[in-house]
């Protein structure tokens, strides 16, 4: 089971009308079951399979700044 806050940034409900199983301290509990992994256009591709051109998203993802600087990989100056 799952609630709906504890939901990752890629994953969504689907069907968006799934009914919830019951409630926990006034949250709507949810079967795992109907939680769905989003994937990207290139990931799609990368499985071999592409996308129907009328398709449309489930859920559009704002691309994280992190707010950190630097990007990339291992420039974080910890450890050795």
């Amino acid at each position: 089971y799952v609630l709906e806050r504890d939901l990752g940034r890629y994953e969504v409900l689907h069907p968006s009308d799934t009914p919830f199983v019951g409630l926990f301290k006034g949250e709507r509990v949810y079967p795992r079951a109907s939680v769905v992994r989003l994937m990207t256009e290139e990931r799609w591709f990368r499985q071999a399979r592409c996308l129907l051109p009328a398709q449309a998203p489930l859920k559009r993802v704002p691309k994280g700044g992190g707010g950190r600087g630097g990007g990339g990989r291992g420039g974080g100056g910890r450890g050795g």
